[in-house]
């Protein structure tokens, strides 16, 4: 079982310069995930000075699969 944050719903309103955010997301004990990539929402960093947890700690690849999986949506990126 690991913390997990849950993503919001994609209601197809949204424009595209919105950024969609965890802020006030629920976090919930899920099981976990092995996938190398789209586990985003699984992963943390702790805070030893703040004592705090820092939700998606992981790179931009496993971040953007999250994405992707969670909305059904794909777009390309094309890196110079």
């Amino acid at each position: 079982m690991v913390l997990t944050v849950l993503l919001p719903s994609c209601t197809g309103n949204e424009s595209s310069e919105v950024n969609i955010s965890c802020i006030g997301c629920s976090v919930t004990l899920q099981q976990r995930r092995y996938e190398e990539n789209g586990c985003a929402n699984q992963k943390w960093a702790y805070d030893e000075m703040l004592n705090f947890l820092f939700p998606f700690n992981s790179d931009t690849t496993d971040k953007g699969n999250q994405i992707i999986s969670k909305f059904n949506s794909i777009s390309i990126k094309i890196l110079f």
